[in-house]
């Protein structure tokens, strides 16, 4: 039952980040460690933290924490944003069209309220197939290396780093894997790109509608959130803010018929009536919400679940502790988060709480 309190007050408090509010005012959680420990595991630690700026009660430890965790995104961000503008460039230069996927898409374009908002662990863009080797030649050439070899008919090249930017950069052959690929198509994405040119930004996205079924099938199948019956909130806020959006473009028969064909409707279902019982987003009128996702069996899936697993912690503890000294040196967290920020993410990953 704490858990389920901890993860329903995670919820309340990020819900108005879908219409960039922030209202004063906020109820003390239940328990800071285990509310820390979800937002941790549902990567939504930077935009609990940007729900948090403002609010006056927050202090000691839990104030310094959060106060880290978002200046620490916010810079590494901009350096992300950076590394996405200078590859699609050198792409371009080449003559090789590469369209921005997933958080990377909602960075460039400034989807969320804040920059810091959105955690990404890598940058992925799609080129056309047949370009994908001159692709990667032309960013070897830039200064981008592998240090693993590709894997053969992977849906993405192996990633790629460089030493001016604190990210890897994946090359997608195919948007999606195999076994889900056919669920949306490269040569799709191309023919309804989305130019982006906002100033300095220039940038080709998928169409709003490709950028829906590319989230909930990333987040219900290939991340198996359908089977464990628990959304990643980092998804499901990212897929409310893209509704909110462009709800009017969204062709969801088009969404609806993807699923349908691939006998994965249910995932569909289950994915909306998430949005609607965790965040008060109502799903699409002619999309009936799963019957089986209440907010009673979200509560009996939370509940079952056992803390930070094993994998998941390490992925978070490498987002945080190998940023914290990012871009050689050039990020300084003031007022001692820095150091705080190492305290208390260790006792987090410890699970010791505060």
């Amino acid at each position: 039952m704490d858990r389920w309190k901890a993860f329903s007050w995670l919820c309340e408090a990020l819900a108005p980040t879908i219409y960039g509010r922030r209202p004063e005012g906020l109820e003390p959680p239940p328990s800071w460690p285990l509310v820390v420990e979800a937002a941790s595991y549902h990567l939504v630690t930077p935009a609990l933290a940007w729900r948090l700026e403002r609010e006056e009660g927050l202090a000691g430890e839990a104030a310094s924490y959060f106060e880290a965790i978002l200046e620490l995104f916010r810079a590494r961000n901009r350096e992300m944003a950076g590394a996405i503008r200078a590859a699609a460039m050198q792409l371009a230069r080449a003559g090789i069209s590469a369209i921005a996927l997933k958080g990377g898409a909602s960075l460039i374009e400034e989807l969320f309220p804040d920059p810091g908002i959105r955690p990404l662990t890598d940058i992925d863009l799609l080129v056309p197939e047949a370009q994908v080797a001159i692709a990667a030649a032309v960013l070897r050439d830039n200064g981008w290396f592998a240090t693993t070899p590709d894997k053969p008919g992977h849906h993405h090249l192996a990633p790629l780093r460089h030493k001016d930017w604190p990210c890897t950069l994946e090359l997608h052959r195919r948007v999606l894997n195999k076994r889900f690929g056919g669920m949306l198509v490269a040569e799709e994405c191309f023919r309804n790109i989305r130019p982006l040119d906002r100033g300095d930004v220039k940038a080709l996205l998928p169409s709003p509608t490709h950028r829906v079924v590319h989230n909930i099938v990333h987040s219900e199948l290939v991340n198996r959130r359908s089977v464990t019956r628990v959304p990643e909130l980092r998804q499901l806020l990212e897929l409310c803010l893209l509704r909110e959006r462009y709800e009017a473009v969204i062709d969801w028969e088009d969404v609806a018929l993807r699923f349908r064909q691939a006998g994965q409707l249910p995932a569909l279902q289950h994915n909306l009536s998430c949005a609607r019982s965790l965040f008060g987003y109502p799903p699409p009128s002619f999309l009936s919400p799963a019957s089986g996702c209440t907010t009673e069996t979200l509560r009996e899936a939370v509940e079952r679940q056992k803390g930070l697993r094993r994998a998941k912690a390490r992925k978070i503890a490498r987002l945080v502790y190998r940023e914290l000294s990012f871009s050689r040196g050039r990020l300084l967290l003031h007022k001692g988060g820095r150091a705080q920020l190492r305290i208390n993410a260790a006792r987090i990953w410890q699970g010791t709480g505060w």
